[in-house]
């Protein structure tokens, strides 16, 4: 039986139970990519799983990262007998050091067999893995089919590229960025020191689309918060039957100390290397992507964007969110094609976000949760500045 909400958005962070770690060594963005996408983390075995009245309670080993699972999605296995309809995916309703809860069709009644629980993949596959490289791609059937190719040999930066198609473990048709653009490939930031340090960081995915978010400055100084937003995916396209609709965004180069050139809240895309991997024609290879809000400034981040007033507004206390379209050509003008939007992201056209919100808060907007994460790079928690930005964590984000 499957769940009654929705779980095809995933969310992670560093201090889920048994989450990987990102830090300045080689191979350590491939494992995290890896664990959120394709295998899950932090396997576990329960002590009891009871129904009562629609909510399956799940008793586990006391941890004080349990609390941090609350509205993400995990996966329980080996319930047998009659409550075998508990098995699959599950919403976390509520989450404290001992149990986590959530919603069920399934009749009241005490659940047995050898129970576990782990935090649950996106549903991506790993293909061609080599000595820290490798691609990977959606297992949506209805997928358009791009590989996402990571070489993590580095240390502080992973160099990324699209492919229509992967022959090999380095290898592929029509990458974007292209060669001639970029020998490398686009950088994805990992961390600002070439150490073993842990850096925080989030993941917001779906079966078609991933956002990965470090927090690269944490390696060295815990009041941190800024990060980046670097996308892999397939947009919601306007275009019926665009079958090269899928989106990378990354950096033109090493972004050392700054995750921002190549982030969906750096809205110029300046330094980035953003691209679609052919036109909305099909002809050709990679053309450049652009990234303004709906509403608010093309050239300013979100929550630092005061179109539509300070945070919160004297009227109605409302907060604004902002859908995120994606052009070929330009960022506006005549030579600009709108050709899609992002899923599950909000830019917030409205100014002093940080004082309201910290990374990691929640918003419940019609029934939805929201995800605030900083969207600029290298603000310290005390520093004036610093946006936000907003992901659904709720879904479907299509």
């Amino acid at each position: 039986m499957a769940s009654p909400v929705d779980t095809s958005v995933k969310f992670f962070r560093e201090d889920f139970p048994g989450a990987p770690v990102l830090n300045g060594v080689a191979g350590s963005l491939l494992s995290l990519l890896d664990a959120c996408l394709c295998t899950g983390f932090g396997l576990r075995s329960a002590t009891s799983l009871v129904v009562t009245g629609g909510v399956a309670t799940l008793v586990l080993a006391s941890d004080a990262k349990n609390p941090n699972l609350l509205n993400s999605v995990v996966l329980v296995s080996g319930v047998t007998g009659a409550l075998t309809a508990l098995n699959g995916e599950q919403r976390v309703t509520f989450a404290s050091p001992t149990e986590i809860k959530f919603a069920t069709a399934a009749a009241d009644g005490t659940a047995t067999g050898s129970i576990t629980v782990k935090t649950a993949p996106a549903g991506w596959e790993k293909k061609f893995p080599g000595t820290n490289t490798a691609g990977f791609k959606s297992l949506d059937v209805t997928s358009r089919g791009a590989h996402l190719w990571i070489n993590d040999t580095g240390t502080i930066n992973a160099n990324v590229r699209a492919y229509e198609n992967m022959t090999g473990v380095d290898a592929g048709t029509g990458p974007a960025p292209t060669v001639a653009e970029s020998a490398a490939g686009g950088f994805w930031a990992k961390s600002e020191a070439a150490s073993a340090n842990a850096a925080r960081w989030n993941v917001f995915a779906d079966g078609r689309a991933l956002y990965y978010c470090p927090v690269i400055g944490s390696v060295g100084q815990t009041v941190r918060v800024g990060q980046g937003a670097y996308f892999f995916g397939e947009p919601t396209a306007y275009k019926s039957g665009d079958a090269f609709a899928t989106v990378i965004f990354s950096a033109a180069s090493a972004p050392g100390q700054s995750a921002a050139p190549g982030s969906v809240f750096n809205a110029n895309q300046s330094g980035a290397a953003t691209r679609w991997l052919r036109s909305y024609t099909g002809l050709g290879g990679a053309v450049s992507a652009f990234a303004p809000p709906v509403c608010g400034s093309p050239t300013t981040y979100s929550g630092l964007d005061g179109t539509l007033g300070r945070f919160p507004l004297p009227t109605d206390g409302g907060l604004r969110f902002s859908n995120i379209l994606l052009m070929e050509g330009a960022l506006s003008g005549d030579a600009s094609v709108l050709r899609g939007v992002l899923p599950g992201v909000y830019h917030v056209p409205q100014s002093n976000l940080n004082a309201s919100f910290a990374p990691g808060d929640r918003v419940t907007l019609a029934g939805r949760h929201f995800y605030a994460v900083c969207a600029d790079s290298v603000f310290n928690v005390n520093t004036p500045g610093g946006g936000r930005g907003f992901f659904d964590i709720t879904g479907p984000w299509r």
